[in-house]
Formats: C-alpha cells, structure tokens, sequence
C-alpha cells in the first residue's frame, strides 16, 4: 500500500466510523419510525435493542438475558429499569416465586423491536444492493482486510 492509498483509506475509515445507522438511514428512520415511539428511538442503546430482541423470543430473567447476550447482570438491570420505567418492559413475577423476576416487552416494547428488525432488514437490503457488484473474491479480500486492521 502507498502513502495516497493509506491516506484515502484511512479518510474513509474515519468517515465510517463517524457515521453512525441512525445518520447514515435518517430519511428510512424519519419514514418509518411509528409516531408514538419515534422519540424513544433516540433516547435507546443498541445494547437495549439487543436486550429488546433477545426479550422478544422467551420468557425471561434478567440473568438469562445476560447470559444469552454477554453482558454483566447489572448492566442487564439498569437498562431494563430504564426501559421499565419508559414503559417498554414490564418485569413480574410468576405464581408465588418472588425470587425470579421475569420480564415480556409491553406493546410499545413489542413494536420498537419491530421496528428494530425492520431497519436491519433495510441496512442489509441497502448493503447488499451497495455491494452488489463486488465479486465474492472482492469481498472475502476486503473481510481479509479489515479483519487484518482491527
């Protein structure tokens, strides 16, 4: 690699790591976002859509929900109080079992995960369409590449 090569990889990277998908799919976002859970969008973690998702697929703890993603328990916890409090989760108990503190995702929950996966299905629409004329060769290099990098 030569210095002019170096120098526009490395603008590009930079630009890519200053993009963030709610900048880079705004107008999708603004679009599609329901009205009624538009302004929570901003104030949510990925971390806490992970957490949305994962409390999409099963009853659930907050340990299991720890366990499943890799994350501390407390920070499992803090954000799901956040979310709770938001009104996004919902924490109960089951029968007399006042130890296990189970969580379900409300209705707003629900349509913010929802929400969450359809803008995944848009940002790999939009890559895939982006990328499209990239040979697999092409790709597994750049993979290679980055891979190399970090």
């Amino acid at each position: 690699m030569n210095i002019e090569q170096y120098q526009e990889l490395a603008a590009l990277l930079e630009t890519l790591g200053q993009s963030r998908a709610d900048s880079m799919y705004h107008d999708w976002i603004s679009a599609h976002v329901p009205t009624e859970i538009a302004p929570l969008v901003t104030e949510l973690t990925h971390n806490d859509f992970r957490i949305i998702d994962s409390l999409g697929n099963a009853e659930m703890t907050i340990g299991d929900v720890a366990k499943e993603l890799g994350f501390s328990q407390g920070g499992v916890s803090r954000r799901v109080n956040f979310m709770s409090d938001k009104g996004l989760v919902e924490k109960y108990h089951r029968g007399k079992n006042r130890k296990n503190v189970y969580l379900r995702l409300t209705e707003v929950g629900d349509l913010l995960r929802s929400f969450h996966r359809d803008l995944h299905d848009h940002i790999r629409t939009t890559t895939l369409e982006r990328t499209g004329s990239f040979s697999n060769v092409e790709v597994e290099t750049a993979i290679a590449f980055l891979k190399a990098l970090l």
